[in-house]
């Protein structure tokens, strides 16, 4: 009896040490893949694709890393990128934000469950006009119901406080019942940590995370300090990136503003991937952060969570990752806390093609397929609008040409031509017209502004509605001029 019992539990235990390794599979990289000439030239080849100035990327392997810094932080002042350029890392923003709120929870002073207007009592938000009861946690999971036009006014700089800003707003859904991705979320946990702490979000984040982390060269900027070695940021016009500044709104830093350097991003990924470097609170707060929302999942089939500023996936084991994009500036980052696996990668280009950079690395690294040319929303829009623009233009020179051709034709044979005020009052009246609908229009589609839009999208964009006004202003001059021609053919008879 006593023979069958062992033999049983013998059996046992190798069918759970099957089920166990089948579920959790183990996938180790090896070290020599990381100094493939391939891998620099899949991360190179993203960055002519991304046409970004520049691109600094960081794999860590089981404690090796590895180091890709290319281009020029500066194209009118060619410079090194070195580990120590600062770039804006975008969303990746919420991870420190969300690590913050799950430390101050760790430490007994907030609860995820706690009503939000505990922290901020004035932040009235609605769903169907009636006063929407709403938690901590629905900010952190992004199951508030906050619609994405708050992207519109909370990057404008505003003497607003975040409750100010979204007083009264009208939810899009009851709160817990969806997920949907919005920026002004964490916007909220910004303005909930500075009132549990006392000090102003970019103190708290030095005090909670940056210095216990030793990342001295990350900073949640308030939008008045001058960022040291800092790469401009760029955007495509014409095929080509130019500079441009955007503004910080303060109020919006929590969400997307934090600046750091590829030398601090790998101390980052080097306590996340080994936290056993730090104090037992922020062991704890760091687990937690990776704890997806399992009730409302990103996606149906729940293989994607949603969790403090990170996507948890399943991907041939546990994927923690998360992208970061503001007007200028893109970035990623990814962690396969098992394998001791950590990607990072910064550049002074918005681009979706940075944003897949780390995905890529990561397939790249488990032997896996990876797409061999990825398309940039932003270049194919720039594209769009830089041929219509073209288009546009030709139409405008030869509308031009025929009024022009057209008044020296019926000078020549005597005639006097001009317009009075009535017909200047309509060609200028008629693109004005044309001009206040394209202004309204964004607003009554989608609730966002042309702040937003001259922020966000291509350039060419505004150049193209520049030139389709003053071809209609064109088209209404030769109306006129037609008309006044007419009537005085008619005149004469």
């Amino acid at each position: 009896m006593k023979r069958i019992n062992l033999s049983s539990f013998y059996l046992l235990l190798v069918f759970w040490l099957y089920l166990f390794s089948s579920s959790s599979p183990a996938y180790s990289v090896p070290a020599q893949r990381l100094d493939d000439a391939q891998l620099a030239e899949l991360i190179q080849t993203r960055m002519v694709e991304a046409k970004a100035p520049a691109l600094a990327v960081s794999i860590v392997v089981d404690g090796k890393v590895k180091r890709f810094n290319y281009g020029s932080p500066d194209l009118q002042q060619p410079g090194e990128n070195t580990v120590n350029t600062a770039y804006e890392i975008g969303s990746m923003s919420k991870a420190f934000t969300g690590l913050a709120i799950q430390i101050l929870n760790e430490q007994g002073k907030l609860s995820l469950k706690d009503d939000i207007h505990q922290y901020l009592p004035h932040l009235n938000l609605l769903y169907q006009g009636k006063p929407a009861k709403l938690d901590i946690e629905d900010f952190l999971y992004h199951t508030s119901g906050l619609p994405f036009s708050t992207l519109a006014f909370l990057e404008i700089p505003s003497s607003k406080t975040v409750e100010q800003q979204l007083q009264n707003l009208n939810l899009q859904f009851k709160p817990k019942s969806h997920y949907f991705y919005a920026s002004a979320n964490y916007d909220v946990l910004g303005a909930v940590i500075e009132k549990v702490t006392g000090q102003s979000y970019h103190d708290a984040i030095a005090t909670l995370i940056t210095q216990p982390f030793g990342m001295s060269a990350t900073v949640a900027v308030s939008g008045e300090e001058t960022i040291a070695n800092k790469a401009t940021g760029y955007k495509i016009r014409f095929g080509y990136p130019v500079p441009i500044e955007a503004p910080i709104a303060s109020n919006h830093v929590p969400s997307a503003y934090i600046h750091s350097t590829l030398a601090d991003m790998e101390k980052w990924l080097d306590r996340l991937l080994d936290p056993t470097k730090l104090d037992p609170t922020l062991r704890r707060a760091i687990e937690r952060s990776w704890q997806g929302n399992t009730r409302v999942p990103v996606n149906n089939n729940n293989s994607i969570l949603y969790a403090s500023g990170w996507l948890i996936e399943q991907r041939q084991g546990t994927y923690i990752n998360h992208g970061g994009q503001n007007p200028n500036y893109s970035s990623c980052i990814a962690l396969r806390p098992d394998q001791q696996i950590g990607i990072v990668a910064l550049a002074n280009i918005s681009s979706n093609i940075i944003l897949e950079l780390c995905s890529d690395i990561d397939s790249y690294l488990h032997n896996q397929p990876y797409s061999d040319e990825v398309r940039d929303l932003f270049l194919f829009m720039d594209f769009i609008f830089s041929v219509l623009t073209a288009i546009t233009m030709i139409i405008v020179v030869l509308v031009g040409l025929f009024i022009v051709l057209r008044i020296r034709n019926y000078r020549q044979q005597n005639n006097k031509l001009s317009l009075n005020w009535l017909d200047w009052g309509i060609v200028l009246l008629v693109p004005l017209i044309i001009a206040g609908i394209i202004y309204v229009s964004p607003g009554l589609g989608l609730g966002i502004n042309w702040h937003f839009i001259a922020l966000w999208l291509p350039s060419t964009l505004l150049i193209f509605i520049t030139a389709i006004i003053f071809l209609v202003t064109l088209l209404t001059l030769n109306c006129r001029i037609k008309k006044k021609i007419s009537h005085n053919k008619k005149g004469s008879k």
